[in-house]
């Protein structure tokens, strides 16, 4: 392009015509024609290039056939216009939608100039500064350039470009050009003749490509208010028509930029560059010959296809559709975007409900009506049930092995089976207590964080899929599972969109290079979807070599007799994988839409919500057993699903015949695609589609159609996984309508604004889903908030007893290593028991890598889920026979095998398993100490008194036990024990039954749950039904006989009572004042016990510092279950045993946690860095060398511990009134030795 500034020199004044004689582009600002053309190679350093100023642009290059003015289409920010400036080389300098510093901001764009570099065409330096030309030129050289003749290589003109080229050479700035710089005068001069060669025709063949008509991504914009006449200079308005040539009225899409492109006479004489005139440029007769065959053998393939086809159509005509263009028909209507289904649903507006598009070898036939999708997919499945034939996605991304994309046949028979036997109606039932403990989760934690409920529920969706596919579970919203199916789902839904690929369309393009785009794109998702596929299998596998697996879907196929097993453990790999990836994102979809459709539509949430209440009750969750009975509820679920499609677009099939149907013909080989969003929204008389209207399915006059019958495909491809997604769709919304109301942001009343922020769809290429909103989740009351809070503690299982901790990337199971630890360090180890009575709670709560970090990084510690509840501890006669007595405590074949879902194997009985174990992550098996907190300090005792106090080879030397729970521990077949167990057969229907053991195997593990809750609820409140027993095995006497011979299992015996532990298990009606007497109170507590102990338990403790019923009924029930056992189990100890109090107000159970765990749910009350220390560290003390006393921290500030064993001597950890920590000695209570011995002296009553 030639440059000049508007103040022309005279040496130059032949050359310097005006703007409008289209001879140069002048630049009407202060910068000179040097200075510019020194900022062009400046530009390509930093990719920017700030025009300080410049107010007005007319462009022309005499290297393009044309001539371009640019017009601004609206006021500008600052005085500098909207322009684009091409500049020598045609690469483009565009202005940005930004401003900097008040002035247009433009970048490169890359034009011809980078497709010619890629080229190595030689001369581009020389185009890149050609400026520089016009400042040396003498008015005489101008004229020979103008005449069509070659410059003298010796002119000065010619003389000055060397000399910068070879100073971009050693810049590096141009590669091409430092390649070729010793031939960039001569080929300028080539440039600038009448005919320039074969490089002259390469470049003219390139320019006349990129620069005639309006550029991609422009649109005709012919009926602008634009004067054409006015904006284009009279000399080309003429050359237009010399030419026969029209002005071309582009318009940008992207930008406010209106442009004119005129065809015209280039300036110089002879240097001709229509494009007619560069085809004879460089046309010979061989390149005509081949020309001609080609098109020949093309219009010869051509008449023999439609000759084919007339013939196959039998004189039908295909489906309407868009309209048809030459060579490629239609099939660019086919949208590539997001909310393609959207775009078919007009399309149905317009052409009915087939739809057909067509090109370049590929079909498309969309249905728009449940009609047509009943009439082929379901009623002509023979021919309908094939797949399209995806050459990206299926064979080079290797989907093709997966069951969604297996072609119709024997294979895919075979992976349909697999999954119809793990998914059958029978099989799903085991995965009810998992879908609801789940939900139980789901609610407490939009309890306790309801804005995060977008987190909440990607969570609970991938939790669902992973536990019941694999038995594996996931931590968080973002945890690698979810993200991971959801990438590669999304990759797997732009692949299989029809035309998303030229290579489906053309699959001999499949051998092209790996460097190719969609080479690069579909080694990609190979990648993204082998892992996928294979990540949770192998752990699977490897868990089940371990004898460790979770019960799962993948579990159960494998553990079939199988004799291909290869082939049959590829198919279980891939059966279970397409469930892993299609099934967690569908299930966060819905119920992200039914939240913001209540939100809208609270009228609707009130009924479902009276429902829920007349038939399940205001005190307990719906579960799956309730869906037949709910029928409104169900529509709600139904509308959601139809208001909302979450897969609006199912997945194609492929005819396997050609086809004739209504008078349409349809050819072999069409890809076939239901349209769900068209069914869903199909006109309707009396009910709008677009509003929220439950009733529509309750309606006898009203024949809906049931979004079940297509939400999971249609005909032979339905998906086997219907009933598991329903179910869990069912629970998740009931118990969210059961426990909570669902408001608008502000308040109860629905505001405009909130419905205009609401957008129903984000859609992705084959999914939809709601746009993240805000609104208002509460619980329906206080009572509700209870049941939350109780239900979710009644969860059987823990769903994250896999940790995977910042500590170490190599943790495993529950185990947290500190991070560089090797494999044999030999690190001392804890084991964490949780507590909650052994019959709620989860390990999930206590974050036990804190222990790692407290200890410097000195100890492993490993998170205990055990059996809870009727899972874990029921007892009598016939378990002992036929079962196994107290599961929770030890590794033995399930009780209720049938039922029990997800429970982590428990605790430590299984020796050598356990010593290996911990020698496989790094720990020494000889230096175990065990830890827990109430039952889980209870188990603890358990195991220190397990085999009369001489387990073999030992398993653990420290014992540490917060707060030690030891309940009524009966034998095995006591009267209570088999109360209890024929109150669990009554409930589970099995009372009458032959094989009662038998029968409580086989029943619903929900059905159990609610057994186990209802015998629960109706114990004396601060007491449990389900506790261990005397087996006679593990626990051979009552825990207390074995402490009274001084026989226990450990070496070492730190415990820490609180001092109130009592005050939270007294029943709230004993706090009202002249409720309860002490004599009601200790008769009801003690059943067992006869009037002179019942009188005697009142004397003494109505002749302390008790002075109210609930203070003395407090004390009792804390001493009685929790201290003294404490004080048993240091006097077994000795002088290997410590003693500590916490009492930071109000001293109650279980405050102590906050200060043992560093990120514990509950923040600690007193904050103070130096109590914490003095408070946690004689635990990790006692883990690494068995004596509290060895300092971890040299600013511990606890004095030397003694022996309780010495004067009864404890540590108290308080605080003073002035905030100070107070860490200090003190004796123990000889009032409370005096009752504590007691509660010793009638163990035997209460079986303890």
């Amino acid at each position: 392009m030639l440059l000049e500034s508007s103040a022309p020199t005279s040496s130059r004044e032949r050359f310097c015509r005006r703007p409008e004689d289209g001879n140069r582009l002048t630049v009407a600002s202060g910068e000179t024609f040097e200075e510019l053309v020194k900022m062009l190679p400046e530009a390509a350093g930093d990719n920017t290039v700030n025009f300080n100023g410049f107010k007005e642009a007319d462009m022309w290059d005499p290297f393009i056939p044309m001539d371009v003015k640019f017009l601004a289409a609206g006021s500008s920010p600052t005085p500098a216009p909207c322009c684009k400036l091409r500049y020598p080389g045609t690469t483009v300098l565009h202005q940005k939608d930004t401003w900097r510093n008040d002035r247009p901001h433009y970048e490169w764009e890359g034009g011809i100039l980078h497709k010619l570099l890629d080229a190595k065409v030689p001369y581009i330096g020389a185009l890149i500064n050609v400026g520089g030309i016009v400042q040396d030129m003498t008015a005489d050289e101008a004229e020979r350039l103008d005449q069509g003749q070659t410059m003298d290589p010796n002119s000065s003109a010619s003389q000055g470009i060397l000399p910068w080229a070879n100073g971009a050479c050693q810049q590096r700035r141009h590669v091409s050009l430092c390649r070729k710089s010793t031939a960039t005068s001569r080929v300028l001069m080539t440039m600038m003749g009448r005919r320039a060669g074969k490089e002259m025709r390469a470049v003219l063949d390139a320019l006349a490509k990129e620069t005639h008509g309006c550029p991609r991504g422009h649109v005709d914009r012919a009926k602008l208010n634009i004067d054409v006449e006015a904006s284009v200079p009279q000399h080309v308005l003429s050359s237009r028509h010399e030419h026969n040539s029209k002005p071309v009225i582009c318009y940008r899409s992207d930008t406010n930029l209106v442009y004119e492109q005129v065809l015209r006479r280039p300036w110089r004489a002879g240097f001709r560059t229509d494009l007619l005139d560069i085809i004879r440029f460089y046309l010979n007769d061989n390149v005509v010959l081949v020309v001609i065959a080609l098109c020949s053998a093309s219009a010869a393939y051509a008449l023999f296809h439609r000759y084919r086809f007339l013939k196959a159509s039998q004189g039908f005509p295909v489906p309407p559709g868009p309209p048809v263009k030459p060579v490629v028909g239609n099939i660019f209507a086919v949208p590539l975007a997001t909310g393609a289904w959207k775009t078919f649903t007009q399309y149905k507006e317009q052409y009915g409900d087939l739809v057909y598009l067509h090109g370049l070898g590929t079909k498309v036939l969309v249905l728009n009506s449940i009609e047509t999708i009943n009439d082929l997919l379901e009623k002509r499945g023979n021919i309908y049930s094939h797949r399209p034939v995806f050459t990206v996605v299926g064979e080079l991304m290797a989907l093709g092995q997966s069951m969604p994309l297996l072609p119709y046949g024997k294979e895919w028979r075979e992976h349909r089976k697999l999954a119809h036997r793990a998914l059958s109606a029978s099989a799903v039932k085991k995965y009810h207590i998992v879908q609801e403990d789940l939900a139980a989760l789901l609610n407490k934690e939009f309890l306790e964080k309801p804005d995060d409920f977008f987190a909440h529920v990607r969570l609970t969706a991938g939790r669902i899929i992973m536990s019941i596919t694999y038995g594996l579970p996931v931590s968080t919203a973002d945890d690698k599972y979810i993200t991971l199916a959801e990438e590669t789902m999304d990759v797997i839904g732009k692949a299989t969109v029809p035309g998303a690929f030229l290579c489906d369309m053309l699959p001999f393009l499949k051998v092209l290079p790996s460097w190719i785009p969609f080479q690069r794109e579909a080694a990609k998702g190979k990648a993204m979807i082998e892992s996928m596929v294979s990540t949770p299998y192998q752990h699977v596998k490897a868990e089940m070599a371990k004898g460790t697996a979770m019960p799962s879907l993948t579990q159960d196929l494998l553990n079939m007799d199988i004799e291909d097993m290869q082939n049959f453990e590829h198919r279980v790999k891939w059966t279970a994988g397409a469930m892993y990836g299609a099934g967690g994102e569908t299930t966060y979809a819905t119920v992200l839409t039914f939240i913001m459709a209540m939100a809208l539509n609270t009228d609707k949430q009130k009924l479902a919500q009276s429902e829920i209440d007349q038939v399940v009750g205001t005190e307990q969750m719906p579960t799956i057993a309730d869906l037949p009975k709910l029928p409104y509820v169900n529509a709600v679920i139904k509308e959601t699903m139809r208001w909302h499609p979450v897969l609006p677009l199912s997945i194609g099939r492929r005819n396997a015949r050609h086809d004739i149907y209504n008078g349409y013909f349809i050819p072999e080989g069409t890809i076939v695609m239901p349209n769900i969003w068209a069914v869903a929204f199909e006109p309707n008389a009396k009910y709008d589609p677009q509003k929220f209207i439950p009733e529509r399915f309750l309606d006898p006059t009203q024949s809906v159609i049931e979004p079940s019958t297509w939400a999971f495909g249609f005909g032979r491809r339905v998906c086997p996984g219907k009933l598991l997604g329903e179910n869990s769709v069912f629970i998740l919304i009931s118990t969210i309508l059961a426990s909570f109301d669902i408001f608008p942001p502000t308040d109860d009343t629905l505001t405009p604004e909130f419905g205009v922020n609401l957008v129903r769809s984000v859609d992705s290429i084959f999914l939809s889903y709601p746009m993240p909103f805000k609104c208002q989740i509460k619980p329906r009351s206080a009572a509700k908030a209870e049941l939350v809070q109780r239900r979710a503690a009644q969860v059987t299982f823990d769903p994250n007893f896999l940790n995977h901790t910042i500590t170490k990337a190599y943790s495993k199971d529950s185990v947290h290593v500190p991070s560089g630890a090797v494999d044999n360090a030999g690190l001392p180890v804890v084991v964490w028991f949780h507590g909650g009575g052994y019959d709620l709670g989860s390990a999930s709560a206590y974050p036990v890598q804190d222990f790692v970090k407290e200890s410097n990084f000195s100890v492993i510690a490993v998170n205990i889920q055990y059996r809870l509840g009727v899972f874990g501890f029921l007892s009598s006669q016939e378990v002992k026979h036929d079962g196994v007595l107290n599961a929770g405590l030890c590794k033995y074949p399930h009780l209720l095998s049938q039922s029990i879902i997800m429970i982590k194997i428990s605790l430590i009985c299984s020796g050598s398993e356990l010593r290996s174990a911990i020698a496989s992550f790094g720990g020494d098996p000889s230096k175990v100490t065990i830890w827990g907190s109430s039952a889980g300090a209870g188990s603890v005792l358990q195991h220190v008194v397990a085999h009369g106090g001489s387990t073999k080879p030992p398993l653990f030397r420290g014992v540490i036990m917060s707060s030690p729970y030891l309940p009524f521990q009966y034998h095995y077949n006591d009267r209570i024990p088999e109360m209890i167990y024929a109150e669990v057969l009554a409930q589970a229907n099995c009372t009458d039954s032959n094989e009662r053991l038998g029968c409580l195997r086989s029943a619903d593990a929900s059905l159990l749950s609610a057994a186990n809750t209802a015998i629960t609820l109706a114990s004396f409140a601060g007491t449990y039904a389900f506790v261990p027993v005397v087996d006679e095995t593990f626990i051979i006497e009552r825990p207390t006989e074995t402490l009274n011979r001084g026989l226990v299992n450990g070496n070492t015996l730190l415990v820490i009572t609180n001092s109130h532990e009592g005050t939270i298990f007294v029943n709230d009606s004993i706090l009202i004042p002249g409720n309860y007497s002490l004599v009601e109170y200790v008769t009801e507590l003690f059943p067992l016990l006869d009037d002179n102990k019942i009188q005697y338990t009142v004397d003494l403790y109505s002749n302390t510092n008790f002075t109210t019923v609930p203070e003395q009924a407090a004390a009792i029930m804390g001493d009685c279950l929790i201290t003294c056992p404490a004080y048993y189990s240091l006097e077994a100890f000795g002088k290997r045993g410590w003693k500590g109090e916490f009492a930071i107000p109000p001293g109650t159970h279980g405050l102590d946690l906050s200060y043992e765990f560093t990120t514990y749910s509950t923040p600690p009350a007193y904050n103070n860095s130096g109590f914490q220390r003095a408070f946690s560290q004689p635990f990790f003390s006692i883990a690494i060398s068995l004596n509290p006393n060895v300092h971890l921290n040299s600013a511990n500030i606890t004095p030397e511990w003694n022996s309780w064993s010495r004067n009864h001597t404890e540590m108290l950890f308080n605080k003073t009134v002035a905030g100070v920590p107070d860490v200090r000695h003190f004796k123990t209570s000889p009032e409370l030795l005096q009752r504590c011995q007691w509660w010793k002296s009638i163990a035997p009553v209460l079986a303890q």
